[in-house]
């Protein structure tokens, strides 16, 4: 018998009611459904007939199932990727968002669970980062996974930063812009192609560099292979502190001095699809 994880906001009542009716839509093809544990007081309050299902603990949530549904937006769709990328379970999404990049399918082809369920997908590997941060000393201060981008800037107050850039010890660039992103081919879609940095297939493994709004009108985005181990320097002329966020939740304040390296991580989650669509059809419906 196959077992299922259900992820979404429990406390946000349509995504609730619809994980309710996925539930009863996989129970009824006799998979056991289980839930993170935290979920359990938003359930009782929202959903008092919410299909049989067994609690788990978060850490062990994605590794105790066969696939994985999430209902959310991309937001959602990438934290559950990071949660599942070391049992390497595949993570099928259900769009609750705006934009949907991510999700498979609609909330109205909850019967596609059908496919996922008799084993008719394939799945689609994503490259995440490995970030870590030094202090000036060379002790780490830090270290992550991001499967989106990791950005360094100013955070909510725009300002120009000094950044020197390396690759590998070599010194690329010195950038001076609002801040820099690292990002995924994944999230070549997100930050970075508002930036102006490029549209990246997700089957090639690499790692953009797009600086945010650069004081120079020499400096590009650079596409790095997928073994470079890249370097940012934080030596400030002016500000003070700056900030390093993963994903776009994760805010990590710098200090003089610190150095931020970022490389391909050593897990790349999975992504179920289901339907016969490019990614090329997906960006142009979605994007336009």
């Amino acid at each position: 018998m196959k077992t299922a994880a259900i992820i979404t906001n429990f406390n946000i009542y349509k995504k609730a009611e619809l994980a309710q009716t996925v539930a009863e839509k996989l129970v009824s093809r006799s998979v056991n459904v289980i839930v993170d544990s935290t979920s359990a007081k938003a359930i009782a309050r929202n959903l008092p007939h919410f299909p049989h299902h067994t609690y788990v603990q978060p850490d062990k949530l994605c590794a105790s199932a066969d696939f994985v549904v999430v209902l959310g937006g991309d937001g959602t769709i990438i934290d559950s990727l990071k949660r599942s990328a070391s049992s390497r379970t595949p993570v099928i999404g259900i769009n609750m968002g705006r934009l949907g990049f991510l999700a498979e399918i609609e909330p109205n082809e909850i019967d596609l669970l059908d496919k996922v369920i008799d084993g008719n997908y394939h799945t689609e590997e994503r490259e995440m980062l490995f970030v870590q941060l030094f202090s000036e000393s060379g002790k780490k201060r830090f270290a992550d996974f991001a499967a989106n981008e990791a950005v360094i800037s100013n955070g909510s107050i725009p300002k120009i930063v000094d950044l020197k850039i390396y690759e590998k010890g070599t010194h690329i660039t010195d950038v001076r812009a609002d801040g820099i992103i690292l990002s995924t081919p994944t999230g070549s879609t997100a930050y970075s192609l508002s930036a102006g940095g490029p549209v990246i297939d997700p089957r090639v493994n690499c790692i953009c560099l797009t600086p945010i709004c650069p004081h120079s009108l020499t400096i590009r985005p650079i596409v790095f292979p997928e073994k470079a181990v890249i370097d940012v320097l934080y030596l400030p002329q002016r500000e003070n502190n700056l900030f390093l966020t993963l994903d776009g939740r994760k805010n990590i304040e710098m200090n003089f001095g610190d150095r931020v390296a970022v490389s391909k991580a050593n897990k790349s989650p999975l992504l179920i699809r289901i339907k016969e669509h490019s990614f090329y059809t997906k960006l142009s419906t979605k994007l336009n």
